[in-house]
């Protein structure tokens, strides 16, 4: 708690809800909160070559943003700034990279070049970012991790071919029996990395092979062939396949197969049960008991935990966390505003997806301080996110924008503010000084006639709790007791005058001064 004795208010801390997550401390500024972009939560993109990249400009409401087309630059004219810049992990690339269209090259050299690119277009003396690239080179490994092997298959039981090779993007996997291609039936399930054929029978044998194909490398691998040699079954024990797919996701509304083989003779009987994610629904039994279980059209009446279990083996159990995926889209964009000094102003930024996006902030094209004025706060039902500026200056003014990723996709919006009235100079020689054990002093100049009231914003410098704005008053001295001795605190002030026909004009902030008690 911050008393101002002489003034007779008092500030209490207060708990403001902020998302914290995307924020980080860079370096240099240890206390200062930045909301950036977090490379996890970008989605990658593959370039068309293993050699090189042409990165383009992609601006969300291009209309809005798209620079004056220069005129072509002459060869002794080299002054003229390009309307697009360019950045790699936050670092800005030298323009002379940046084409006149905005375009970037990227050559990967010694495996370098890979990383989080992001472009931006200057517009009104700010900048408008455009979708962060995280950008990967295509690759396939010369040889196979897992193939098909000359194996035997037990009549009626399943059996499992594997075909692995690591790939950038994921490679496509295509089945041969005997030379002709193998498409899925209700017997024959191509998974990720394997082919599943269930109850087996005779005409299964053959000579199997896959083929891998990587599409952005326009390069495909065969493997080399197995052969699949088919005998009766006989008594033995149960056991399950090794098929490592314990978390599935797919887009919504797309389909998804559950494998769930068992080795043994006589054949079991398995037994599905499906958890729903939603805490307190309870599990139900399904119809099914095949080997593996399809699940189509995915909604959220199908997310949940599947086990699938042997009757009678408490032993023999596989669970399956389900969960579908949605495009990030940003449900309620800020707006632009125009606002008097002094004022407090909202821009919303709430979206929707799944996973569920993180919310990034930038203003004029560089990752937003959350300072003593400027949080992110969510509303009561915690179905919105706000930006919350309070006492607004002319600083304040410029371009806000805010990004939401989910790793699988990104969506980005952006609003202009505008300051207005008129201005008055901010308060001078604002000076601060310990005055006792757990008391701060702060004075400033009375530097103007029309000033009527001053007022002062402070609050902890480590901006772990909400500042307060004290009643405005003509002191220019102020003695504040504080709660923490030993702690820095961030003071400023705010002058008010008074112009010709009565109306009344706030000043911009002073700049800050940090002090704290002496302790003892």
């Amino acid at each position: 708690m911050v008393k101002a004795r002489s003034s007779g208010w008092t500030l209490r801390e207060r708990e403001v809800t902020r998302v914290m997550s995307p924020c980080v401390h860079p370096r240099g500024r240890d206390k200062d909160r930045l909301c950036s972009l977090d490379l996890r939560n970008v989605p990658v993109t593959w370039s068309s070559s293993a050699r090189s990249a042409t990165l383009h400009c992609e601006v969300v409401d291009w209309a809005r943003a798209q620079p004056r087309r220069p005129p072509p630059p002459l060869d002794d004219d080299h002054s003229r700034p390009k309307p697009y810049l360019w950045t790699r992990a936050r670092d800005e690339i030298s323009s002379k990279r940046v084409s006149w269209n905005g375009t970037l090259e990227v050559a990967r050299k010694g495996g370098d070049g890979e990383d989080l690119y992001q472009c931006g277009v200057k517009h009104h003396g700010a900048v408008v970012l455009g979708y962060p690239i995280n950008l990967r080179f295509p690759f396939m490994e010369k040889q196979f991790s897992a193939q098909p092997e000359d194996v035997e298959a037990r009549i009626g039981q399943p059996l499992v071919v594997p075909c692995r090779i690591a790939s950038g993007p994921a490679a496509s996997i295509n089945w041969l029996k005997s030379g002709e291609s193998i498409k899925n039936n209700n017997r024959y399930f191509i998974l990720q990395n394997e082919l599943l054929i269930v109850d087996v029978k005779k005409e299964d044998a053959g000579v199997y092979r896959c083929i891998a194909s990587n599409y952005v490398l326009n390069k495909s691998k065969a493997s080399r062939d197995g052969v699949v040699t088919v005998v009766p079954s006989a008594e033995s024990s149960l056991s399950l396949l090794s098929l490592q797919h314990e978390e599935v996701t797919a887009p919504r509304g797309g389909n998804l197969i559950l494998p769930c083989p068992v080795l043994g003779w006589p054949r079991p009987k398995l037994i599905w049960e499906l958890t729903p994610h939603e805490a307190g629904s309870p599990t139900s039994e399904l119809e099914s008991s095949e080997e593996v279980l399809l699940l189509r059209n995915l909604g959220p009446d199908q997310v949940g935990l599947y086990t699938c279990s042997v009757e009678g083996r408490s032993d023999l159990v596989k669970n399956f966390n389900v969960s579908y995926t949605e495009a990030v889209n940003i449900t309620h964009p800020p707006l632009s505003k125009e606002v008097k000094r002094a004022s407090t102003v909202r821009f919303n930024c709430t979206a929707t997806g799944t996973p569920k996006p993180k919310i990034t902030w930038y203003k004029d094209g560089k990752p937003l301080m959350l300072a003593v004025r400027i949080n992110l706060r969510t509303s009561a039902d915690r179905e919105r996110i706000e930006l919350v500026i309070s006492g607004v200056t002319s600083d304040d003014a410029g371009v806000y924008q805010c990004f939401a990723s989910n790793g699988l996709s990104t969506a980005s919006q952006w609003a202009e503010l505008t300051v207005t009235g008129p201005g008055a100079a901010a308060p001078d020689s604002v000076r601060c000084a310990p005055s006792g054990p757990n008391s701060i002093a702060l004075s400033w100049n009375h530097e103007s006639n029309r000033v009527f009231a001053y007022s002062v914003d402070v609050a902890l410098r480590d901006n772990s709790g909400a500042g307060n704005t004290g009643q405005p008053n003509m002191n220019t001295e102020e003695t504040f007791s504080v709660e923490k001795a030993l702690t820095p605190y961030q003071f400023q002030v705010r002058a008010y005058l008074r112009l010709p026909g009565n109306k009344t004009v706030a000043s911009d902030m002073s700049e800050s001064v940090v002090c704290q008690g002496q302790g003892g």
